[in-house]
């Protein structure tokens, strides 16, 4: 079920970024990434990715990069969701364009090379993992579901762009967020990017009014 999101400061799609800003080099991959990903949600891609395994993190290092994360990461709060990414992490600016075609989040590592970028996608009626892993298989053959700290997504591997996509369903309302992370080809970077999104959770805005 939902949980009940309970702050006093709340980010809204509009505003998830620090005061911060991550340098030109890192907003063009994003930008690329970005272009990528809005084909995938609109399944504009004429040719599916090659049938490659999804790379999976070591059950142990992914429950130690999980631990970490949530003590020593960033808490980041949006509207309906809250989810942790790394300390040294920094937030990108989405511009209006991009919000409208349904990115909530992007960031990257303080030297750029581990990037994330969320999207997310309504629908008519709510799905669960195991419903919405045809959908994506016709565009990622490699879209399998996988248990992730007790929660069914669907993950995908796209080997031509370095990305692990991992969809996470939305619990609140119907629809999904898919976690894009790069570069999959980054073993030490798997635990990590499991543990972003293993620390997800849809929840119901409560502001309090302190």
């Amino acid at each position: 079920g939902s949980e009940m999101c309970i702050r006093d400061r709340v980010y809204t799609k509009r505003d998830l970024k620090n005061d911060r800003k991550i340098d030109e080099r890192m907003v063009f991959p994003m930008k690329k990434m970005l272009a990528m990903l809005l084909a995938v949600l609109t399944l504009c891609f004429g040719a599916a990715a090659m049938a490659e395994s999804v790379p999976e993190a070591d059950a142990a290092a992914e429950q130690a990069a999980l631990t970490d994360l949530t003590a020593e990461g960033q808490l980041i709060q949006a509207e309906s969701f809250q989810f942790y990414i790394p300390a040294d992490w920094e937030t990108v600016e989405l511009n209006d364009e991009e919000i409208a075609e349904g990115y909530v989040f992007a960031a990257a590592s303080a030297d750029g090379a581990n990037s994330l970028i969320i999207t997310y996608a309504a629908m008519d009626a709510a799905m669960t993992a195991e419903e919405a892993q045809p959908g994506l298989a016709e565009v990622y053959p490699t879209a399998t579901v996988q248990d992730l700290n007790g929660t069914s997504v669907v993950a995908f591997h796209d080997a031509e762009e370095d990305v692990l996509g991992i969809v996470v369903m939305d619990t609140v309302d119907a629809g999904y967020y898919i976690f894009m992370f790069t570069p999959a080809s980054d073993e030490a970077f798997l635990p990590v990017a499991d543990a972003i999104a293993a620390s997800f959770t849809a929840c119901l805005l409560y502001t309090s009014d302190a």
